[in-house]
């Protein structure tokens, strides 16, 4: 099963992080202030809020949906509400662990759900994982200090100074992630409607699950959003859909024991033989062929 933290302390108190919590919304430390006595190893989580990794020195081994991450050194996570994780820690790597971990729900950034629009780390068809030049791992250090130091001494009075610093890191994660990224500022309509549909469909697939229902919610037609998708996206909308919902679907078969048959009415497919279709339809293998590769 997936266990799902709904708080930072819910986090907190099941990790068995003993250190206060200077914020509702937000938290910080960074990993030499770990006790041995905290309990990373967990299956398959996931949290109703944010979650920046910053880890300097090589770290622990973890999935992120499909994503797979050896502890590189110099390496950044960012991570997206309800993205599945499972962490690996080997016996004396938390004494010798060089890093950050930064938390925040969507109450502690103005329009944080923004961020899937502005930062492509966030949705979850992308990797939430970015490798950092020499450069940038020396930038965000200082950033990442100053951060830890705002939230010790000052907490919530500093929480103006502290949304500024996240932002900052985001921006500067940016330039390692996709340094041709367009100028968000000159987005056209097409790329604004496409990104709110792709934004809703992350929220909402369990629930809607065609173009139509979509282009309403969207007060769009049906043919103007497709126009948008393909466009902007290269695709048609409905195989963006079905590529998110089978992003899911992936994420469960990584980190769950649920049958396929299971995971297609948990993401409300309608049946398992449509899902088994579409699922090889989209990954070419199988929902068995990609779970035995995973498990390698």
């Amino acid at each position: 099963m997936i266990t799902n933290f709904n708080t930072i302390s819910d986090y907190y108190e099941r990790v068995n992080i003993q250190l206060p919590l200077r914020m509702e919304n937000f938290s910080c430390y960074s990993f030499d202030e770990l006790s041995n006595d905290i309990t990373p190893n967990i299956c398959a989580y996931r949290n109703d809020f944010y979650e920046i990794n910053f880890d300097i020195g090589p770290g622990c081994s973890y999935k992120i949906d499909e994503f797979k991450f050896d502890g590189p050194k110099g390496h950044l996570s960012i991570i997206s509400p309800k993205r599945i994780q499972s962490v690996e820690v080997t016996p004396g790597m938390t004494e010798n662990a060089k890093g950050f971990s930064i938390f925040f729900d969507e109450s502690f950034l103005a329009n944080a759900s923004l961020l899937h629009n502005d930062f492509p780390f966030f949705k979850s068809t992308h990797s939430p994982g970015i490798q950092l030049r020499p450069k940038r791992v020396k930038e965000l250090k200082n950033i990442f200090d100053l951060i830890l130091y705002e939230y010790r001494e000052y907490g919530s009075s500093a929480s103006g100074v502290l949304k500024n610093m996240v932002l900052a890191t985001l921006n500067k994660a940016l330039k390692d992630y996709d340094p041709n990224i367009m100028d968000d500022h000159r987005v056209s309509s097409e790329y604004f409607i496409a990104n709110k549909f792709e934004s809703l469909v992350q929220a909402r697939f369990k629930q809607l699950t065609t173009v139509k229902e979509y282009a309403a919610e969207l007060n769009v037609s049906a043919k103007y959003l497709s126009h948008c998708i393909k466009k902007t996206r290269g695709i048609n909308a409905l195989r963006l859909i079905n590529t998110i919902r089978i992003s899911h679907a992936k994420s469960l078969l990584a980190h769950t024991d649920m049958t396929s048959s299971q995971i297609a009415f948990d993401l409300n497919f309608p049946g398992p033989a449509h899902f088994y279709t579409l699922f090889k339809q989209i990954e070419h293998r199988t929902p068995k062929e990609y779970r035995m590769e995973n498990l390698k």
